[in-house]
């Protein structure tokens, strides 16, 4: 199946729109269960939107979505450079909008996939190691918070019996 370098574009876009809307999603949640990580998330959408431009007219779909990819991991290093991201939720974002980008090349220059994916493959497992210790964190903080909330209600119960 493959796309126009317009089609493409309006990929990007729709893939940037459903990170903004992940950050907006987890903004609006309590912050006990993400951290606060929705502005992290959103900001590293504002910074891979800067990269993004509309193909030129003569400009083939490959080379395009190649030139997108180089942008944005620009942008991955300048956010980097520049933001606070303590949990990686931010770099996360990078990773998963690259990762739909690279299955869009996979179609035009699988070859080079292959290669970058086994070229990344153990930075991939240590982000998902780091993000299920996140993961967890925030699991054993929702635990602690619900233990001492039964912890509250027990004791409350127990001194409205004493009365």
């Amino acid at each position: 199946m493959n796309m126009t370098a317009l089609e493409i574009h309006a990929r990007i876009e729709a893939i940037l729109a459903e990170q903004y809307q992940d950050g907006e999603r987890r903004q609006k949640e309590e912050a006990a269960l993400w951290g606060g990580c929705g502005g992290d998330v959103k900001r590293a959408v504002f910074y891979a939107q800067d990269a993004v431009r509309k193909p030129r007219r003569d400009e083939q779909a490959g080379e395009y979505v190649q030139a997108i990819i180089t942008g944005i991991e620009s942008q991955t290093a300048c956010y980097r450079e520049i933001e606070h991201d303590p949990d990686g939720y931010g770099s996360g974002t990078f990773k998963e909008i690259l990762a739909s980008l690279r299955a869009i090349e996979a179609i035009y220059y699988p070859e080079q996939t292959t290669a970058f994916t086994q070229q990344i493959a153990p930075k991939d497992s240590e982000f998902t190691e780091d993000k299920q210790k996140v993961n967890s964190g925030l699991s054993n903080r929702a635990s602690t918070f619900i233990s001492i909330a039964i912890f509250v209600i027990v004791v409350f119960i127990l001194a409205q019996r004493r009365l």
